[in-house]
């Protein structure tokens, strides 16, 4: 009898892993007080994301079709971990897609996509969006859920405060100039 709940629980597991959990995304937006050309700017200036991006913290190469680019992640776990990305689209001002794969293809890939959109004349929305696949995301995909959604939230939050930052700041320092006057 162990031994049938054994193989039992080997063949459910081996489904699992061989096929039938190999595609999911994430997915999350935020809302910015800002034109849509500001937020994909700051977006594309990547000699800045160490200023102001916790998730996404350096990114060596262009935003251009078929590009290289090496990306530094910083993860919870361990300081940070540099991953190799291909860049697949990018539609100016509106949508970049990169493609990452750990290990070999259809291990654990993410197809990773930015997208801008204007919601009004000084409003925009951005969105994150991450397509796994492979055969050890059913493994994997309890984690992942959990941190890289946080981690997207966090990059959404930053990237929304470094736009709205620069009228926050002169706002607040009109004010701190009428008040001691």
């Amino acid at each position: 009898m162990t031994l049938l709940i054994l193989l039992v629980v080997f063949f459910v597991a081996l489904l699992f892993v061989a096929g039938l959990h190999t595609h999911d995304k994430l997915n999350t937006s935020i809302e910015i007080d800002a034109p849509a050309k500001d937020v994909w700017d700051a977006l594309l200036d990547f000699d800045q994301y160490g200023e102001w991006n916790p998730f996404l913290t350096n990114i060596d190469g262009n935003a251009k079709e078929g590009e290289e680019i090496k990306v530094t992640v910083a993860l919870p776990f361990r300081q940070s971990m540099d991953f190799n990305l291909k860049v697949e689209t990018v539609v100016n001002g509106k949508e970049m897609i990169w493609l990452g794969q750990t290990l070999e293809p259809r291990v654990l890939d993410g197809e990773h996509i930015f997208r801008v959109e204007s919601i009004g004349r000084n409003r925009s929305r951005f969105t994150q969006e991450e397509k796994f696949s492979g055969i050890l995301l059913y493994l994997t995909w309890p984690w992942l859920k959990g941190s890289v959604l946080a981690n997207f939230n966090t990059m959404n939050n930053a990237l929304k405060d470094t736009v709205e930052g620069v009228e926050e700041v002169v706002e607040q320092s009109g004010h701190l100039e009428s008040g001691a006057a």
